[in-house]
């Protein structure tokens, strides 16, 4: 199975959007221009007889072209107006070019207060449109991915809800945790930024940010991570813990709606996946890893050979078996603990349900073996893919409850149906390829 990824939306440009008059700065200017040369008109065709003096017109015209057209409109406004003003009060009728001149610096300086009130005030209109925006980019992008988890198959649906959150939050790496219901405990199911080391991995309450979260229940804020609990009928049913590199801002309290923005989608898909599970209940699972057990591979293999024989042997696909083993898994549990190798068990069983299809047949066969029937592949895939497992299993970042870490390793083997065989004999054809994988070594493939 492939990483599904989720291209960011791109923003919104609230600037532009929010403007009374055309992007265009000339026409802006132009603007500006108009409406001090209107006050001039006005003034010299109405005189005194309607009051209208420059000394009264002037703020308020360069505070209006300052709020339509920016600080270059009021430039141009009071650049126009002001010499109006100081050669209208510079008449004999002003008492003199002294008294003319102060009445003038006077109407020039309320204009320049009247220019920075609507800057300002145009500023804040302009962040609150940005915002408007953002919130509506961001309502958008929220039902586009609600609208995807709704069409993603069960398998996907945690990794595909990892990407989306730390798309929408402009985070570099996402966790996902979701709640098992039968032991009240909380693993990691998907991982977005990282090596997928923790895949499996049990979150204890109170342990780290992820962990303050479940037993607070509330979002926590921490810097350049954050973490948030999706919360069904009281319980902490998931959590996304969101982290930002050190080049970007970290999470801060104006983000917090935006956070709880994300909150319902996560509460969604984590409560399809409980209840996919509980639907599922019918089905004979491992209680430790939640793949299939031993049980159910019988009765569905039987079914696929059955299918197969009434199949015409031209319609019929390869149909490929592995067989994984955590390599010296006792003396994982003897040195480190049950809990510890609990954990290997679930990480292991984890990468290789991600791995595959959700139409393959991953089954726990023995307290550290894991069986895949891979309907519809030929040897070169199958043993391509269990390659493929064996280098992640290596990759995994374990460790032990005192902190030091857990080597781990998986041997493969890969054998392919032959036609007429029984089941126990495709059994001990893939168990006698594992069995030389583990004589060739820690993390062999073997394919027969």
């Amino acid at each position: 199975m492939t990483t599904p990824s989720i291209a960011q939306a791109p923003q919104t440009e609230p600037a532009v959007a929010g403007r009374l008059l055309p992007a265009s700065v000339p026409l802006r200017q132009l603007a500006a221009f108009a409406m001090a040369s209107g006050m001039v008109v006005l003034v010299e065709l109405t005189g005194r007889q309607l009051g209208l003096e420059p000394a009264l017109l002037l703020p308020l015209v360069v505070g209006a072209a300052t709020f339509i057209a920016g600080i270059s409109g009021g430039l141009i406004a009071g650049a126009v107006g002001g010499a109006y003003t100081v050669l209208y009060y510079s008449q004999p009728a002003w008492g003199g070019s002294n008294g003319g001149v102060s009445h003038a610096i006077a109407t020039v300086t309320a204009a320049a207060l009247a220019a920075v009130l609507a800057a300002r005030v145009r500023d804040q209109l302009d962040a609150f449109r940005a915002n408007e925006a953002v919130q509506a980019d961001f309502v958008d992008r929220v039902t586009a991915l609600t609208d995807r988890l709704a069409h993603e198959p069960f398998d996907s649906m945690p990794d595909v809800l990892a990407i989306g959150a730390a798309s929408l939050l402009d985070a570099d790496m996402a966790v996902l945790t979701i709640l098992d219901p039968p032991t009240g405990r909380h693993f990691v199911r998907a991982v977005f930024g990282g090596s997928g080391s923790a895949l499996g991995v049990e979150v204890l309450p109170g342990v780290g940010i992820t962990g303050q979260a479940i037993r607070q229940r509330q979002v926590i804020l921490a810097g350049a991570a954050a973490a948030l609990p999706a919360l069904q009928a009281g319980r902490v049913i998931a959590t996304i813990t969101l982290g930002r590199n050190e080049r970007k801002a970290p999470f801060g309290a104006s983000e917090r709606k935006l956070l709880e923005g994300i909150l319902p989608v996560v509460t969604l898909a984590a409560a399809g996946t409980l209840a996919r599970r509980e639907g599922d209940d019918g089905v004979p699972r491992d209680g430790m890893t939640g793949v299939f057990n031993h049980a159910y591979l019988d009765a569905a293999l039987d079914q696929l050979l059955a299918l197969r024989r009434r199949t015409p042997p031209q319609e019929r696909v390869p149909l490929a078996m592995l067989m994984f083993d955590v390599d010296s898994f006792r003396s994982v549990n003897e040195r480190y603990g049950r809990p510890v190798g609990d954990n290997v068990l679930r990480a292991v069983a984890t990468l290789i349900r991600q791995r595959f299809r959700a139409s393959d047949i991953i089954a726990r066969v023995g307290p550290d073996s894991f069986f895949v029937v891979l309907n519809g592949a030929t040897p070169e895939i199958a043993a391509d893919a269990a390659a493929q497992i064996r280098r992640q299993v290596r990759d995994l970042n374990m460790f032990g409850m005192r902190g030091e870490p857990v080597v781990v390793s998986v041997s493969a083997g890969v054998a392919m149906y032959r036609d007429g065989d029984h089941a126990d004999a495709l059994f001990k054809s893939v168990e006698a390829a594992l069995e030389t994988a583990r004589w060739s070594g820690p993390g062999a493939v073997v394919s027969i």
